[in-house]
This record gives structure tokens, C-alpha cells and sequence, in this order.
């Protein structure tokens, strides 16, 4: 064979394989069916279907006679929602099938019909729970211990698919730690590629780099013309007590009690407590701030803006720093608290 002969068989050859590629991968592709029963009053209304990841629209259509129905093509089976008007529909799976929705679940096809069983089996689990009488705690127990282990079985069963993926993504990855979240990551290329385990890795590392025994970290508000800076008060030779809270929070408004029983023992000794508001209307803080008397410093309006930087998931989180800046004592209530507090004092007199 000579080199144009050569060069025309390797061109026929690399021809082919793109075919045969290109046929592959719109094998490959998902093509989703879904169908959705509304009152006519949305008719005419524009309905969307999101990703749930990264909440872009994937597709749109408008209703008619009553009806949502999306037909399209994705790379990948894909988690989403349906928003439409004032309305937003539990979260689907968009895979091959015909898919449907019966009023509580969207059925029809294998994740979604999945997905269903699993809600369902849960609801049972609950039912049974609140059913219990009163003293009936190892009942209670062994129902939650059910609970715990049909979700955590069901989701790492499914990481390689969008059920697994969506279980974890939507509250069950922050039970897992920074090196279980990379671990697992590392063998699923669709949990690697989320948005929103990538925003969960982001908090994981902000609290991973200020916990226990780390410095504290920086940061600075700023509300109705007052300034606060953390700097200016941790690190300054004295302890100092900061509690991240909002006037929504059940448990934050328990623990106030307990800063006040602290406040009381060891305001004289040195000690300063801070409230900074998170994540709350400054008017709702101001009224609760009355409501129960605080008499520490209040910092308003801060939201996101420590959270983010000390990776906080849930409030009240209350941190204790020493008088150099080291964190002493993290995400400690009641009890637990008191005793870091007490412990840290005692050793200061050492």
C-alpha cells in the first residue's frame, strides 16, 4: 500500500470513528417525557423546568388545557423542579420514560418510581413514630435508627445516579467531613461536578480551618453607620464568647439563659460575650434583643458574612476564644458550654 493509499485508509478510518462517536453519543443522550395535571387557572402560564444544581432552565413551555408537558433531551439523567406561577412541584428526575405526576409524587419512570418508595417507606417510619405513647424512647430509638439507615443505605447505593447524588446534596453531605466529601468525589464524577457539594466543600474547609485549636479569622460589618470588626475585640488578652444567632431560632433564644448565667459568673473576670446576628431582619433582632434583655454588645445585620468565613450550617453557633485568638471551644450549648468556659478560666489560673 502506498502513502496515498495509507493516507486515504487512516482518513476513511478517523471518518468512521467520529461517526461511530458522534451515533454513540446521541445514543447516549436522555430524552425526558413529562406530563403534569394543573388546575386551568394556570393555562397560558409559563412553566419551567430547572436544574436543580445550578438552577438553570433546562426547558419551557406553556400550559395548556391544563397541562405541563415537557419533552426534550439531555447529555445525563439530570434532578430538577417545575416552577410555574406562585407554584413549585417537588424535585424529579428527568431519565428515559414517561413520567407523570399523581398529585404528591412524580411516577413513572426507574429513579422517579425509586424516589417514590423511598418517601413512601420514610412516611411509614414517621407514622409509626408519632404513634409512639409517651415513655416509649427505645421505640422511638429503634424507629430513628430505621429512619437513619434507609436514608444513608438508599443514598450511598445511588451516588453513581442522580437519586443518590440529590439525597446527598440536599442536607445529608454536611453530616460527612471534608475528606469523606473528597473521597467520595473522587469516585463519582456527578457528585465532583456539583455546584452545590462544591458550596458545601467551601464551608467544610472555612470550618475545618477554624475549629478548635485554629486562630481566629477576621471579619468586619457594618449597620445603620456602626462598624464592628472582630479584631478589635479577640486577641486583645481576655476571653471572649461570640454567639451566632437570630431571633427566628427556637435553640438560639434557649441558650440566652445560659449566656446570661455565664455573663453574670465571669463578666468581672474578664470575660466579654458578643451577639452577632445572622441570617435575620435587623428589626426582628432589635425586638428580640429587648424582648429578652441582653446586656453584652449586639452586633446587627452581619448575615452571611461570618457564616461563610467560619463555615457555620446551623445556629446558635457559639465560639470561645482565648485571650491570644486561639479558638477554644466550638458549636458547645447548656452544659457543654459552661464547662469549656469554666475549664478555660481554671486553666488560665494554672
Amino acid at each position: 500500500m502506498n502513502k496515498f493509499n495509507i493516507m486515504n485508509y487512516m482518513k476513511k478510518y478517523a471518518l468512521s470513528l467520529i461517526a461511530l462517536f458522534c451515533a454513540t453519543a446521541l445514543a447516549a443522550q436522555v430524552s425526558y417525557n413529562v406530563t403534569v395535571t394543573v388546575p386551568e387557572d394556570y393555562n397560558d402560564e409559563v412553566a419551567y423546568l430547572i436544574n436543580y444544581d445550578d438552577q438553570v432552565t433546562i426547558d419551557s413551555t406553556t400550559v395548556n388545557n391544563g397541562k405541563i408537558i415537557f419533552n426534550g433531551q439531555i447529555p445525563v439523567e439530570t434532578v430538577a423542579s417545575i416552577v410555574v406561577a406562585d407554584k413549585k412541584f417537588n424535585s424529579l428526575f428527568l431519565e428515559n420514560g414517561i413520567i407523570t405526576y399523581n398529585g404528591d409524587d412524580f411516577i413513572g419512570s426507574t429513579l422517579n418510581d425509586k424516589f417514590t418508595a423511598f418517601v413512601n417507606k420514610t412516611a411509614q417510619i414517621a407514622n409509626q413514630f408519632k404513634a409512639l405513647p409517651e415513655g416509649s424512647e427505645e421505640q422511638q430509638e429503634e424507629l430513628y435508627s430505621q429512619y437513619i439507615n434507609l436514608m444513608y443505605d438508599t443514598m450511598e447505593q445511588n451516588f453513581s445516579n442522580p437519586l443518590g447524588y440529590y439525597l446527598f446534596a440536599s442536607g445529608n453531605a454536611s453530616d460527612y467531613s471534608l475528606a469523606e466529601i473528597d473521597s467520595i468525589s473522587s469516585l463519582y464524577p456527578n457528585i465532583k461536578a456539583s455546584q452545590r457539594i462544591a458550596k458545601v466543600r467551601k464551608i467544610k474547609v472555612s470550618e475545618e480551618l477554624t475549629s478548635e485549636g485554629k486562630m481566629f479569622v477576621d471579619f468586619e460589618t457594618e449597620y445603620n453607620g456602626e462598624h464592628f470588626r472582630l479584631s478589635n475585640h479577640v486577641g486583645k488578652g481576655h476571653f471572649v464568647l461570640v454567639d451566632f444567632w437570630a431571633s427566628w431560632c427556637g435553640p438560639c433564644r434557649r441558650q440566652i439563659p445560659v449566656l446570661k448565667e455565664i455573663y453574670e459568673q465571669y463578666k468581672d473576670k474578664g470575660l466579654e460575650i458578643i451577639s452577632v446576628a445572622v441570617w435575620d431582619k435587623p428589626e426582628a433582632t432589635l425586638a428580640a434583643i429587648k424582648e429578652h434583655n441582653m446586656p453584652w454588645k449586639q452586633v446587627i445585620g452581619a448575615q452571611s458574612i461570618p457564616t461563610e468565613l467560619y463555615g457555620i450550617q446551623g445556629i446558635p453557633c457559639i465560639i470561645l476564644f482565648a485571650p491570644d485568638g486561639t479558638i477554644l471551644s466550638r458549636g458547645k450549648q447548656s452544659e457543654a458550654l459552661i464547662l469549656d468556659v469554666t475549664t478555660a478560666f481554671a486553666n488560665q489560673l494554672q
